[in-house]
């Protein structure tokens, strides 16, 4: 992507390029009626690269330029037992290796300027377990919890959630949920430090001192009607996020 713009003694020109590639590949073995698996594996890449461009006449006067790239590498593997038709567990084990990388810098015909960089890896590993009541028609009930260890980190969270429906008639229902998460990676809106008009936000991972991990709680209560080919839904929940982080010009 490129966009030119001119005056009578400069030249401003902007390039944006921008790359998603990813593959996952799933295994699923049926045991018994009862015991089901599942095995997968998946690798991400996003590249974002961008420069403004500053030209006199004669010679370039100013580069902007940034980058920001991320490869995530994982898998995951669960079991499903149902004990009849109204009642199944679930559990499972997932890991994951991040690696994020972005720089800031300005070049002149004089200098060279790096105004941020990082490189950082993270590996995360998690555990999970649910149970799962469905009487169709009637009660659906569902609730796990999710244990995640940020290795690199030596952090740990407890994820519990909890999901209830219920049908009040065969058109009505009714349902409630609660839910804590964290996250590992943020997009960080940096338009004041690298001041580039086109691309201002990067992904970045958390660290132990400026860039906490992320952690969320959301509740929710909600209704729905469906009859004859028509649905009507209300949703009202209460989100509260620990984290929210802008990267900012260091003042002077």
């Amino acid at each position: 992507l490129r966009f030119d713009q001119n005056t009578d003694q400069k030249f401003f020109t902007d390039n944006l390029f921008t790359e998603n590639e990813g593959y996952n590949v799933k295994w699923n073995h049926t045991y018994s009626s009862n015991l089901k698996q599942e095995i997968s594996l998946y690798y991400t890449k996003y590249a974002l690269n961008y420069a403004f461009k500053t030209d006199s006449i004669t010679k370039t006067v100013e580069v902007r330029a940034k980058e920001n790239s991320i490869r995530d590498l994982g898998g995951a593997v669960s079991l499903n037992y149902a004990f009849d038709k109204k009642n199944t567990i679930s559990t499972g084990y997932q890991y994951s290796k991040k690696r994020f990388k972005h720089g800031f810098a300005t070049s002149t015909p004089e200098y060279f300027l790096i105004l941020d960089q990082d490189d950082r890896k993270l590996e995360t590993h998690a555990g999970h377990f649910g149970y799962q009541y469905d009487d169709a028609k009637n009660w659906f009930f569902s609730t796990g919890v999710r244990l995640s260890h940020y290795a690199g980190l030596q952090k740990t969270f407890i994820e519990p959630r909890i999901v209830i429906q219920k049908h009040l008639t065969p058109n009505f229902e009714i349902n409630a949920t609660a839910e804590f998460r964290s996250q590992s990676d943020s997009n960080i809106r940096e338009s004041v430090l690298s001041d580039l008009a086109l691309e201002n936000e990067i992904w970045k991972l958390a660290d132990t001192i400026n860039y906490p991990i992320a952690t969320s709680s959301q509740y929710s209560m909600g209704a729905s009607f469906k009859k004859r080919g028509w649905n009507f839904d209300a949703d009202f929940y209460h989100k509260h996020i620990s984290t929210i982080i802008i990267k900012a010009q260091p003042s002077n």
